[in-house]
This record gives structure tokens, C-alpha cells and sequence, in this order.
């Protein structure tokens, strides 16, 4: 099939006269750039974008710096609760009352008590024991003195003194 080609609507006249005018209206409206500003403004933002690359590659760094930091922190806290809950296994297990007693015969040579060796303290001796200890605290007692061959007793010496008869040789 065979087609015509278009008729344009404008003639070549007119369209030669249009670019004639649109060129002209172009150089009007030209901006004259100076050289030296477009290196300045280009050496400018260069130097602007090369100072904000090193401020976030320091800020990279010092995140990463702050990551090692946090990951150290998290394995000592890890290493320290691990101690902590072994401790607290072990401080279970050396409060149980059969452990206590085991220790306490095995390895600082104790003895269980046996009947004969304990003594019942009467009332008389723990009111002898409260005058002792009143008389022997200074801060409520300043003028009273209880002497023994010139010498002030002290509450070792008053304890001493009224368990002595069982507590050196194991009688009552």
C-alpha cells in the first residue's frame, strides 16, 4: 500500500522566522558564569563533601569502637553471672545442715556434745552475769568499780568467773 506523506500546516518561511526569534530570546536570557566562581563553588563542595566523609568515617569508627566495647562488657557480665550462680550452688550446698556438721567434726575437730558435758545456767548466774556486764560498761557506770586485788574486772574475767568450774575442766 502506498501512503502520501504530510502536508505540514507551516510553511519552511515561518519556521525559519520562529527560530530566528527563539535564538534571540536565548542570548537574552543567558546567564554570563564567571570561570572562577564555577571553580570555587566546585573546589567549595568538594571540600565540603570531603569534610563530611572523614566526620562519618570517624563516627563509623567510634560506633564500631563502641560496639567492641559493648560486646567485651556483655562477655565479662556473661563470665560474672556464671560465678555467681556457681557460688551460689556452693553457698547451698555449705549451708545445708548436714554439710555444717561435717565440717564442723571433720575439718575444725569438733565434737558432738555429749550429756555430761552440758550445764544448765540458773537464773542467778545470768543476773550475776548482767551486773557484771553493767558494771563493766563504762559509758553508764563511770564511778563504780568492782576491785580485785586492786585491779578493775573485766568481762572476760566476769565470764570466766562463773563458768569456771565447767568451762576449763568440762565439769559441772
Amino acid at each position: 500500500m502506498l501512503t502520501a506523506p504530510k502536508i505540514r500546516e507551516h510553511s519552511t518561511a515561518e519556521e525559519f522566522d520562529l527560530s530566528r526569534t527563539n535564538n534571540n530570546e536565548r542570548k537574552k536570557t543567558k546567564i554570563k558564569t564567571n570561570p572562577r566562581k564555577i571553580k570555587f563553588l566546585l573546589c567549595s563542595f568538594m571540600l565540603i563533601s570531603f569534610v563530611m566523609g572523614l566526620a562519618l568515617m570517624f563516627l563509623a569508627a567510634d560506633v564500631n569502637a563502641k560496639g567492641h566495647e559493648l560486646n567485651s562488657i556483655k562477655r565479662e557480665l556473661n563470665s560474672w553471672q556464671i560465678s555467681n550462680e556457681r557460688l551460689q550452688l556452693e553457698k547451698a550446698r555449705l549451708l545445708a545442715p548436714g554439710n555444717i556438721e561435717g565440717i564442723a567434726i571433720n575439718q575444725l575437730g569438733m565434737e558432738r556434745p555429749q550429756f555430761g558435758n552440758l550445764k544448765m545456767i540458773t537464773t542467778e548466774e545470768i543476773a550475776i552475769a548482767e551486773t557484771l556486764l553493767s558494771l563493766h560498761n563504762p559509758s553508764t557506770n563511770r564511778e563504780l568499780y568492782v576491785a580485785d586485788n586492786d585491779s578493775s574486772v573485766s568481762l572476760m574475767a566476769a565470764i570466766a568467773n562463773i563458768f569456771s568450774g565447767w568451762a576449763v575442766i568440762g565439769k559441772h
